[in-house]
C-alpha cells in the first residue's frame, strides 16, 4: 500500500509539472481549441497508463513484501521456540526469499548452541555414573579409600571443568 501510494504520488507530480511545461510551450504554438483537445488526449492516455500499471505496482508491492515479511514471521517463529529451549529446529526460507544470509547465521549459532548442550550432557552422564559408583562404593561396607578419592577427584575436575566452560558465556 505504501508502495502504491508513493508510486501514485510520484506519478501525479511528473504528470502535473509535465502538463503546466506542456502547456506553457504549447500555448505559444497551438490556438486555445487544439491545445484543449491536445491536453486531453494526453489526459486520457495517462490515466489510461496509470490504470495498466497500478495493478502491476501492487503486484509486485505485495510479491516484495512476501520477500521480507514471509522471512521475519518464520525467524520470529523459530526463535521462539528456541528460546522456550527447542534445538531440533532448522530455519529455512524460500529460495527467492530475502534475509537468507540472517537465516543461514541463525542456523549456525543454534547448530553450535546444540553441539555444546550435546558436549555438556554427555559431560553431565559422566558424572552421574561417577556418582552412581561413589554411592556404591559408600553402601559397601568394606570401602577402599584411595578409590573413593580417585572418582572424588575425578568428579572435582570434571565439575571445575564444567564450570569453567559455563562461566564463559556471559549472562
Amino acid at each position: 500500500l505504501i508502495m502504491f501510494a508513493t508510486s501514485a504520488l510520484c506519478s501525479y507530480v511528473v504528470y502535473y509539472n509535465s502538463l503546466v511545461l506542456l502547456g506553457e510551450k504549447l500555448a505559444n504554438v497551438y490556438p486555445q481549441g487544439r491545445l484543449v483537445a491536445i491536453l486531453k488526449t494526453v489526459n486520457v492516455r495517462v490515466l489510461g497508463s496509470i490504470i495498466l500499471v497500478s495493478p502491476l505496482v501492487v503486484f509486485l508491492g505485495l510479491v516484495l513484501s512476501h520477500r521480507i515479511a514471509g522471512p521475519i514471521s518464520r525467524m520470529e517463529r523459530f526463535l521462539s521456540s528456541v528460546a522456550s529451549g527447542d534445538l531440533t529446529g532448522r530455519l529455512t526460507l524460500r529460495p527467492k526469499d530475502e534475509l537468507i544470509p540472517l537465516a543461514n547465521g541463525i542456523n549456525t549459532v543454534v547448530e553450535t548452541i546444540k553441539g555444546n548442550v550435546i558436549e555438556k550432557r554427555s559431560r553431565m552422564k559422566n558424572v552421574r555414573q561417577e556418582l552412581d559408583i561413589l554411592k556404591k562404593e559408600l553402601g559397601d561396607n568394606a570401602v577402599d579409600r584411595a578409590s573413593l578419592e580417585t572418582i572424588i577427584a575425578r568428579l572435582e575436575s570434571e565439575v571445575n571443568n564444567l564450570s569453567k566452560e559455563i562461566d564463559k558465556y556471559k549472562v
